[in-house]
């Protein structure tokens, strides 16, 4: 994954990552399996945006707003967007959690010792 700059609707410039097919991530240890849908994350962004707002004031619940977008017999656009972002940043924490030797180590100390790990 590589970023590249881009401007957004407030003219400041952000760094956007950008995703490749998987083939071309060539001999590395870690790849992925499948390329991300950049473009439903783009075309659902406004929906995305008002669930975000939404959760953040709180006037709805996690469990609503899965519920509602999970009751739809065709598959619902949104709930793919979603779906895709939860997807990206699930990747970015296990590649930081192999990356951090610290949470690592600390497992390895816990699990040698028998003490639960939650």
């Amino acid at each position: 994954m590589s970023t590249k700059a881009t401007t957004c609707s407030t003219c400041c410039t952000t760094a956007r990552p950008t995703f490749q097919n998987p083939g071309e991530y060539g001999e590395l240890l870690i790849k992925p399996s499948r390329k991300i849908l950049e473009e439903l994350i783009i075309a659902e962004w406004p929906n995305v945006q008002r669930i975000m707002a939404s959760l953040a004031q709180k006037d709805v619940t996690q469990a609503t707003v899965i519920r509602k977008l999970s009751s739809y017999t065709c598959q619902n656009q949104t709930k793919k967007a979603l779906w895709e972002l939860d997807n990206i940043r699930r990747t970015f924490y296990i590649l930081d959690f192999i990356d951090d030797v610290r949470r690592l180590t600390f497992i390895k100390r816990c699990r040698d010792f028998g003490f639960p790990i939650g």
